[in-house]
C-alpha cells in the first residue's frame, strides 16, 4: 500500500513540474488559422469535397512572386491512382479569381508547409498552389464540380 502511494505522489510532483507550458503560444500556428478558409460541395446533404486552404503569402514572406496557397482537398469516391486523385481529378477544378493555378506539388507527411495547415485528416490530399499574382484586394479560391457545384473561399 505504501508503494502504490509513493508511485502517486511522485506521478504528482513529476506531472506538476513541466518543463514547457502546457499551452504555449504559438504565432505561426495562429497566422495560419486567421488565413485558412474551409468550403465543401454538397450533394443532397452528402459531402462531395471538402477543402481547406491557408494563404501564404500573408505568413511566409518568401512567397511574393505569385499567391500562395497550401490546400488540403477530400474528394468522395476519390481516385487510388494519383494520376486520378484530389486536385488531379479531372472532375474537379480549382481557380482563383477565375484564374487557373500554374504550379501545384503534392505536399510529403514530413513537409514544413503541411505542417502549417491547422486541420488536417488522413484521407485528405495536400499541395501547395501557386497562382499568378492577382492585382485586387479580394481574393476568391474557388473549387468547383461540374454537376454538383461549387464553394468558394474569400481571401
Amino acid at each position: 500500500m505504501k508503494a502504490i502511494l509513493f508511485i502517486i505522489a511522485v506521478f504528482l510532483f513529476v506531472g506538476c513540474s513541466l518543463k514547457e507550458p502546457f499551452l504555449r503560444s504559438d504565432t505561426l500556428l495562429q497566422e495560419s488559422m486567421t488565413n485558412t478558409q474551409k468550403g465543401e460541395i454538397y450533394n443532397s446533404l452528402e459531402i462531395k469535397a471538402s477543402i481547406f486552404a491557408t494563404y501564404l503569402n500573408k505568413i511566409q514572406p518568401k512567397y511574393k512572386d505569385g499567391e500562395y496557397f497550401v490546400v488540403s482537398i477530400f474528394i468522395d469516391n476519390d481516385f487510388e491512382d494519383a494520376k486520378k486523385y484530389g486536385l488531379n481529378n479531372r472532375a474537379y477544378t480549382l481557380t482563383l479569381n477565375g484564374v487557373p493555378y500554374v504550379y501545384k506539388k503534392e505536399l510529403k507527411d514530413d513537409s514544413g508547409l503541411k505542417k502549417l495547415v491547422p486541420f488536417k485528416n488522413q484521407w485528405s490530399h495536400y499541395y501547395l498552389v501557386k497562382f499568378p499574382k492577382q492585382s485586387g484586394k479580394r481574393l476568391d479560391l474557388i473549387l468547383s464540380h461540374f454537376v454538383y457545384g461549387k464553394t468558394i473561399l474569400k481571401f
